[in-house]
């Protein structure tokens, strides 16, 4: 009887470049056959699918989640090893490491693929803003799968040194976030390195979106009174009167305006911009799908848009260019040509400018501290028209509907922040009743 193992050694054979002998294991009768345990030439053990090469190199072979045989080498066991966790962390998790060597351009390529419904011009946009923030960049040829959350900051960074506005890094990120996204949703990476990469850039923007107090209003326009700012009055009056985008307003044709039953229809944005590399005007879509709308004119509405006109036959401007089958735009420039955005938020820096110049040198003379006007944008006139609707009690819901806004949410927020304000004034008349 046997009470030990015995070994017949059997026909040598030959596995990566190294022999190894079959041997038959004799146990209480039963013959088994097994491989020789395999050794590196450190005499270091091997594990199953593992070997070492004879130029020394260690290889591991597999089969990826494509059902392929795959291979990978490395020079040191240990090294070799990590890469040996990762893949079996990734064919647990069904990740698909192939498809993570895929460039970031290339992803985005394939990301634009799935967007069916994308117009046109949209598609050009995102092109365009793609090429100027990522596709000649080292991110742009990097593989999705080895892109890190610092090497997206990296060039959100790197665009901001530039002069690149906040806004613009956030509409870069607006197409970077989905691109990779899909990559996630798609189990080719775990993870999308873009998650939280423009919080601090929303921060910056926050001060730049406040509206205007009455007081600094008034100051605005009184300033503008007898000033070569005089002709942009009525043009600044329908912004805030009627809370409109900038956009929109650019966009605005006479046959949008009926002054018989004082109503403007907002039906379209009017953008100039950079098409296949000339900058062009761009017609398109209001902004949400809510954007449609008609709105009421106030009286100073009204009034702003009859001396629009009146401004316009007297310094020629009035636009007879057909641009994107439109013509007759209610605001032009000195070329008869319809106002772009840029160019309002130009008028507006120049005009704080000159109109806080002037209140140094009264404040100087008048030994008091100058109060000066903040930064204002065309999106600070329309915040600016959503307050001072809230102001006078305009509901909510109606509030929504002017300002075109999609979310309901967005609205509260100014809306509640007008509450809070009014709460700090109404209160202030405890002072007139003496308490005790």
């Amino acid at each position: 009887m046997l009470t030990k193992f015995q070994f017949k050694i059997e026909s040598p054979t030959k596995f990566s470049g190294r022999f190894y002998f079959k041997t038959v294991v004799k146990k209480r009768g039963k013959d088994i056959n097994m491989a020789e345990k395999r050794k590196d030439n450190k005499g270091r053990n091997l594990r199953t699918g593992e070997s070492q090469r004879r130029d020394g190199r260690y290889e591991y072979k597999y089969i990826a989640c494509n059902g392929k045989r795959k291979t990978i080498y490395s020079l040191d066991l240990a090294e070799l090893r990590e890469k040996e966790r990762q893949i079996q962390r990734d064919l647990e998790d069904g990740i698909n490491a192939e498809y993570a060597k895929r460039t970031l351009n290339r992803q985005f390529e394939y990301y634009l693929q799935t967007k069916l419904k994308l117009r046109d011009t949209t598609l050009e946009t995102y092109r365009y803003m793609w090429g100027i923030a990522i596709k000649d960049s080292p991110l742009g040829e990097m593989e999705i799968g080895k892109i890190k959350k610092s090497n997206i900051l990296k060039v959100y960074a790197t665009l901001s040194k530039k002069g690149y506005k906040n806004g613009t890094i956030q509409d870069i990120h607006n197409i970077l976030h989905p691109t990779l996204q899909l990559a996630v949703d798609d189990a080719v990476i775990r993870s999308n390195p873009c998650k939280g990469c423009t919080d601090e850039y929303r921060k910056k923007d926050a001060k730049e979106k406040e509206a205007l107090t009455l007081e600094e209003q008034n100051t605005m326009f009184e300033f503008m009174e007898g000033s070569i700012y005089a002709i942009y009055i009525p043009m600044i009056k329908f912004m805030i009167g009627t809370a409109c985008r900038c956009s929109e307003m650019t966009g605005l044709t006479w046959e949008d305006v009926d002054m018989k039953e004082r109503t403007i229809s907002i039906n379209h944005q009017l953008i100039y911009k950079v098409m296949d590399g000339q900058t062009r005007y761009v017609l398109h879509e209001p902004k949400t799908k809510k954007g449609k709308r008609v709105i009421p004119m106030t009286r100073d509405v009204y009034d702003a848009l009859h001396e629009q006109k009146k401004l316009q036959l007297a310094l020629g401007t009035f636009c007879n260019e057909e641009v994107c089958g439109l013509k007759g735009f209610v605001f032009t420039n000195r070329n008869a040509r319809p106002i772009i955005s840029g160019n309002v938020n130009d008028i507006l820096r120049r005009l704080v400018n000159k109109c806080n110049e002037n209140e140094r040198k009264k404040a100087e003379n008048e030994g008091r501290e100058a109060r000066e006007l903040p930064h204002i944008s065309a999106h600070t006139l329309r915040h600016t028209g959503c307050t001072r609707m809230a102001e006078c009690g305009v509901d909510v819901k109606t509030l929504q509907y002017i300002m075109g806004h999609e979310s309901i949410e967005t609205t509260m927020n100014i809306y509640n922040h007008v509450d809070t304000a009014r709460v700090a004034v109404e209160i202030q008349k405890m002072d007139k009743i003496k308490i005790g």
